[in-house]
């Protein structure tokens, strides 16, 4: 077990995306994210940008340890929250030291409220967003109406 000492988020940059791609195809990672596809350093790279793009608001960061580690990466996108960690890093309070991070970032973009979306068939998740205050609005169903993640909101007023 690591003892945390400092986590930031950090502008991504060039440099980043083999290390981010990497711990997004991680399995657990990849299947805990909405979006479970294999993607290579060029197509999550090129997933990123399409997403920045569609608002000047969406923005990406990776996560870093100690200041020179990279250890997840996390987003805003549409209001929505969202970051993966690699999963020798988990369940050590990064995910809520990140999260609170993504709270502060989305009041510096002028967000009054922020949501998160957590499958339904992932429990630490959903702990770690109860643990940090998002209220319940909603459940998403797939096709097939089955409930596939529950719909969080955050007030950051």
């Amino acid at each position: 077990m690591i003892v945390l000492t400092k986590i930031i988020l950090r502008d991504v940059k060039e440099s980043d995306w083999d290390v981010l791609v990497r711990i997004r195809n991680e399995p657990d990672v990849r299947n805990a994210s909405h979006n479970t596809s294999f993607f290579t350093p060029e197509k999550y790279k090129e997933y990123i940008n399409n997403q920045i793009s569609q608002n000047e608001k969406n923005c990406h960061w990776a996560v870093i340890l100690d200041e020179n580690e990279i250890i997840g990466h996390a987003k805003i996108i549409n209001q929505e929250l969202g970051y993966l960690i690699s999963g020798r890093f988990r369940n050590q309070g990064i995910g809520s030291k990140t999260i609170s991070l993504l709270f502060e970032k989305a009041r510096e973009i002028g967000f009054s409220e922020v949501f998160d979306i957590v499958k339904v068939n992932q429990p630490i998740s959903l702990w770690v967003a109860i643990k940090n205050k998002f209220t319940m609005i909603g459940v998403i169903s797939d096709k097939n109406s089955i409930p596939y993640a529950y719909k969080r909101v955050m007030n950051l007023n």
